[in-house]
């Protein structure tokens, strides 16, 4: 995987799974981050963090009503 591929994102919540094409922003040994998504922090944005290996992501936001993204 490599900046500017295009790969599916799945967002799981209250036992519904969506699904949708996006872009990779950046692929590094801590992980892989998305185009355009990123969520409000105290000290800013942040772009969502997902792990190399297992496509989960690391850093989902604790207000989320039990969400959790993941990307393949």
């Amino acid at each position: 995987m490599k900046q500017g591929d295009k790969i599916t994102l799945y967002f799981d919540c209250f036992g519904v799974t969506s699904e949708e094409q996006v872009t990779v922003r950046t692929v590094t040994r801590e992980g892989i981050t998305l185009q355009n998504h990123y969520f409000d922090t105290e000290n800013g944005e942040e772009y969502y963090l997902f792990s190399t290996n297992t496509g989960k992501c690391l850093n989902e936001p604790k207000s989320n009503f039990g969400g959790k993204r993941r990307i393949k």
